[in-house]
């Protein structure tokens, strides 16, 4: 690699200006640590199990589920920190084998991360589409809460109740929705890009605490972790 994470400039971040050599390491590095967090976290499920069964997408594929994933996965997710393209390619491979195997693995945030690491690997048309899966994530985020039936009781009685701010609850319920939905909405127009590299990790970190001191789908907590620290450099003009 020509760079380092050392010779990142933070004020060039806030400001806008970082060449795209130093935003595409930093997202690779993110995504690649993410995942590899992820796959750790979740260990059991990347290999064969009794309990609850490997489920292959069709039978004629359960030769798959004898097969073990949970060092191959993180392993190709670090190459591609190293060897960009081989690393990301090799990694969803991978990741679409070991789905055939079990259905169980098609999990949001090994999806997501991965999107991201392929971005970041072929930068010229990859940060777009990491851009338009972002986007889509929060617009879908801020959707499905306003139009969830428990979003006004269970769901914002989480989200704001586990960090002790439950008498926010009624303002929450309007907010959250509407800040995710227009997360969406301004990451589609490069215009409102300085909004969102300030906004969404704010987002995400508010996430990652509730779900941290709920002790909560631990799972999630590099995703999320990952996101608020690689939006910065995803929304950055071309």
């Amino acid at each position: 690699m020509s760079i380092t994470l050392r010779e990142l400039d933070v004020r060039a971040v806030v400001a806008g200006r970082l060449p795209v050599e130093q935003r595409v390491l930093v997202v690779r590095v993110v995504s690649s640590v993410a995942l590899v967090a992820t796959y750790l976290l979740t260990w059991q499920l990347w290999q064969p199990r009794d309990a609850p069964p490997n489920l292959p997408v069709l039978p004629f594929l359960s030769f798959l589920s004898g097969i073990g994933f949970a060092v191959v996965l993180p392993l190709a997710a670090l190459v591609a920190v190293r060897f960009p393209r081989a690393g990301a390619v090799s990694h969803a491979g991978l990741l679409f084998v070991a789905v055939l195997g079990d259905q169980i693995r098609l999990q949001p945030e090994c999806v997501s991360l991965s999107i991201l690491l392929l971005g970041a690997a072929f930068p010229r048309s990859g940060l777009a589409l990491a851009r338009w899966h972002l986007a889509a994530l929060w617009l879908w985020a801020g959707l499905n809460k306003a139009l969830s039936a428990g979003w006004p009781t269970a769901g914002v009685s989480f989200m704001v109740g586990t960090i002790g701010l439950a008498g926010l609850s009624p303002v929450a319920m309007v907010v959250i929705p509407l800040v995710e939905t227009g997360l969406g909405v301004m990451g589609l127009n490069p215009r409102w890009w300085p909004a969102v590299r300030l906004v969404a990790p704010l987002v995400h970190l508010q996430i990652l605490l509730t779900l941290v001191v709920a002790h909560w789908n631990t799972s999630a907590w590099p995703w999320t972790s990952g996101i608020a620290l690689a939006t910065p450099f995803l929304f950055l003009p071309e």
